[in-house]
């Protein structure tokens, strides 16, 4: 379902014109980069602290839990920044037919 989410989104946002192309171009990326470097973090995560014995693997694994809530930060910060840097479109001869 996020990817469904994330596609909706892609789309409803190349189809405006109240955003530039680095601003589009850096909205279309979030998602799928933070995914991947989520992911990449969580296999070196595990991958250096599971040799651990407690309590460093255990508060190792309590630190990886607050990742997921960065993330949904992150992605609201980005968000909120869409919604400032947007335009009003001015109105053309084309949009009012």
């Amino acid at each position: 379902m996020p990817v469904v989410g994330w596609v909706v989104g892609v789309v409803a946002l190349w189809t405006r014109h109240c955003w530039n192309l680095r601003t589009k171009v850096l909205a279309t990326l979030v998602w799928p980069l933070s995914a991947l470097l989520i992911s990449g973090f969580s296999a070196l995560w595990y991958w250096l602290l599971l040799p651990l014995k407690a309590p460093y693997s255990s508060l190792g694994t309590s630190l990886f839990l607050l990742v997921p809530n960065s993330w949904l930060v992150a992605l609201l910060l980005v968000g909120r920044w869409l919604y400032l840097t947007a335009r009003p479109i001015p109105a053309t001869p084309r949009d009012i037919r």
